[in-house]
């Protein structure tokens, strides 16, 4: 894929850190009974109720978890940091309107009356901009919007612009915890896809998904190390092809876990390339955000120089995998339009 498109200004809405054991006590006072009679007010508990979802689940979660922190979200939504990330981009973004919005999430919303990417461009006033939701990709939903922009794109006007929203908000009765990885924190990022001109160069980029056995909320520890095990087999034939046919400076990869982190960090060892780890955030899993969040933070760390390549690597948190070549092509952050 020769690419001729940008992503630039990201902007980060990551609320406040919690404890774990906080967040867990938040969780269980505020379990409805009854959610299958309340449905409006409880959609996703009610759901899992009809279809057995979580039930006797048999993830735990390792007690040396309860007093470390991750940013967690008790009152607004995915949508809602969706809402305040978009915000800040749009105050240091072009007055023209995006054309299109890429709305990418992993975790679902607790909200049956609106769809969140509508719900961002009411809020926000994005008239005439398209709204579309990328989701049930994993954390690789933002392969998936540079994917569909750059078909929507083939035919369109070098002036306009788009914009690319990734957030997550662990809402119960969905689960932060798996055995053996970082637990999942909220986050949301927002970026500008455009044209001509931007910070980062679209390179390449390329998704993988592949099948996994059972149930994962009924997996055992080493059912998930199992899983993981096979995960890096398909993450480390993956790079050694890219690293072999692509000249790459850095690596910014998936916060999923301990062992995944470690066992990368030792592949990269003896390549041509340095790995890239966060500062914010750094034992939780951002889902969606959690590449461009680490970019973000290279960013300000003016970790990288002009012309650098930075290959992000999107992994999890089951099986999905997203690979995004980026080029540094300047330092300023703003976008000029032609």
């Amino acid at each position: 894929m020769k690419s001729i498109k940008f992503i630039s200004n990201i902007s980060i809405s990551i609320p406040s850190d919690q404890e774990v054991s906080k967040i867990i006590l938040h969780d269980k006072l505020n379990q409805p009974l009854h959610p299958e009679k309340q449905k409006r007010l409880y959609p996703l508990f009610a759901l899992n109720r009809e279809y057995r979802i979580n039930k006797d689940s048999s993830i735990g979660i390792d007690l040396d978890l309860l007093s470390k922190k991750i940013p967690a979200s008790f009152e607004k939504t995915s949508s809602d940091l969706g809402v305040d990330s978009l915000k800040k981009l749009l105050e240091i973004t072009p007055i023209n309107k995006p054309t299109y919005l890429a709305y990418c999430q992993e975790t679902n919303e607790p909200s049956i009356y609106l769809t969140p990417a509508l719900k961002l461009k009411k809020l926000l006033k994005l008239k005439g901009t398209i709204p579309f939701s990328i989701g049930y990709q994993g954390s690789a939903a933002f392969t998936g919007a540079l994917s569909l922009l750059e078909n929507l794109y083939h035919n369109t006007d070098s002036n306009n612009y788009s914009i690319i929203t990734t957030t997550d908000q662990v809402y119960m009765p969905q689960t932060r915890f798996f055995p053996g990885t970082y637990p999942k924190g909220d986050c949301s990022t927002s970026s500008i896809f455009s044209h001509d001109t931007g910070k980062y160069k679209i390179l390449k980029y390329s998704k993988l998904s592949f099948p996994i056995r059972g149930n994962p909320l009924e997996w055992t520890h080493l059912d998930y190390m199992n899983f993981e095990t096979q995960l890096l087999s398909y993450t480390y034939n993956l790079l050694t092809d890219w690293i072999l046919k692509q000249n790459i400076q850095w690596v910014i990869i998936q916060n999923l876990s301990e062992h995944f982190v470690n066992n990368l960090e030792n592949f990269l060892l003896n390549k041509q390339c340095t790995l890239f780890k966060r500062l914010i955030a750094r034992e939780s899993n951002l889902l969606t955000s959690d590449c461009l969040v680490s970019l973000k933070d290279a960013e300000t760390k003016q970790a990288f120089k002009i012309n650098d390549n930075i290959l992000l690597l999107q992994a999890g948190p089951l099986s999905h995998i997203g690979l995004v070549l980026l080029k540094k092509e300047k330092d300023d952050d703003f976008v000029y339009l032609k």
